[in-house]
């Protein structure tokens, strides 16, 4: 499942970008989606394209946040917070850095009821499925591994204290595109202490089989405690 995964990526690029027929000495004819053209080697967004880009893509949300990974047959419908939308393979992609120090399983346990009102308010009626947490410095980053199923739908919530003015969280493939990292699914789209993927009303459906994925939660500025949680319902 995990090298299907990394060549329906692939695949979803070439149908989307798929170039025309035509001899070695003819420019090849390239139908792109709707808001993107060719640029010699890939299917790009127009300028302006911005949060809008490609097609039905790897995560079709329903605001004006959310955006597909790649062209051609969707992988996932995500809510808000999904990342902007882009040709071809995109650029939004993960790179592991430094590991955070993990909380152990006391400490992890003592800290999970902070994560209750996020819950609550984020994902009312959905069920746990991991939590994470750690003490960061910028750059550093945790990472969970669970398994995404078919058609249930997902949010993710997370916390931080002490200095931290910035907190992270994504949903990555776990399969690494070589020279290249992990596509990114769903992202949270701010600046804040706190990170929200995918929040009510909406949530980012898993609509492929049943696939390994990661969490990650990273902090891109100050430093300090953090827990997030995956959601399912």
């Amino acid at each position: 499942m995990h090298k299907s995964l990394a060549s329906l990526i692939l695949l979803s690029c070439a149908t989307a970008c798929g170039g025309g027929s035509g001899d070695a000495n003819s420019p090849p004819t390239v139908n792109c989606p709707p808001g993107q053209h060719y640029d010699g080697q890939y299917c790009v967004n127009d300028a302006g394209g911005g949060a809008s880009g490609g097609g039905a893509g790897m995560a079709n949300g329903g605001s004006a946040t959310n955006g597909g990974m790649g062209g051609g047959g969707g992988m996932a419908n995500g809510g808000a917070g999904a990342m902007a939308g882009m040709g071809g393979l995109g650029n939004t992609v993960y790179r592991p850095g430094p590991n955070a120090a993990p909380l152990d399983a006391t400490a992890l346990a003592a800290a999970e009821p902070l994560l209750a009102p996020l819950m609550a308010q984020h994902a009312p009626g959905a069920k746990a499925v991991g939590t994470i947490g750690g003490n960061f410095t910028q750059g550093q980053v945790l990472e969970l591994r669970f398994q995404a199923q078919t058609g249930k739908c997902y949010t993710l919530v997370g916390m931080s204290m002490g200095q931290i003015t910035d907190l992270d969280l994504k949903l990555v493939t776990e399969v690494a595109l070589p020279g290249i990292g992990s596509p990114v699914l769903a992202a949270d789209n701010t600046s804040e202490p706190n990170a929200i993927v995918a929040p009510a009303p909406d949530c980012f459906k898993w609509v492929l089989p049943s696939t390994p994925v990661k969490a990650v939660l990273s902090v891109a500025a100050g430093q300090g405690g953090a827990v997030a949680r995956v959601l399912e319902k």
